[in-house]
């Protein structure tokens, strides 16, 4: 992506510079300062380098900060939605946060259910986009009588591989 187009990643506090020169952290941690570091830093770039014509926010705790930028400097927002990122049971995030989740150009959302809720939010018609974070199943399609199932003792058995976070609202 950055061979072909303007990109800068603002990102949050690590004791340990990763040396590039396109990443830029605060200098302590915390929501906060991340926050008011991201409006600075985000208004620094966008002022230096007018090619930038999208922000992107990685969760939905970013919403606020994306829309502020996009709109003052009239840019595109873009932010990227998980489930939990909608469904938090805080009603404070949800009536601060989230209600700006409708000023967004964009929203991508990792599933279908997750779009559903980004919706239910009232994100605006027709903004709500689902990019899967999986993969293609396809590739994975092997024979049920493999040697290897056979080595590990598995051969006529069910195998169950779950790959996140064991959580209630995900059933």
């Amino acid at each position: 992506l950055s061979k072909n187009h303007c990109l800068f990643v603002v990102t949050s506090f690590a004791s340990v510079a990763d040396g590039k020169e396109a990443v830029f952290r605060p200098r302590c941690s915390g929501l906060l300062p991340f926050f008011f570091y991201s409006l600075y830093r985000g208004s620094v770039l966008l002022a230096r380098h007018p090619e930038i014509r999208v922000i992107v926010g990685g969760s939905a705790l970013m919403i606020p900060v994306v829309v502020l930028l996009a709109k003052l400097f009239r840019r595109r927002s873009v932010v990227l939605v998980h489930g939990l990122d909608l469904a938090y049971p805080s009603v404070p995030y949800r009536v601060c946060w989230l209600r700006w989740l409708r000023h967004c150009d964009r929203v991508v959302a990792n599933s279908f259910y997750t779009a559903s809720l980004a919706e239910i939010i009232k994100a605006r018609k027709g903004t709500v986009h689902v990019i899967p974070p999986g993969i293609y199943w396809d590739s994975f399609d092997l024979p049920a009588a493999r040697q290897e199932k056979r080595e590990m003792g598995l051969d006529g058995r069910k195998i169950l591989l779950f790959v996140g976070r064991l959580a209630r609202r995900k059933g």
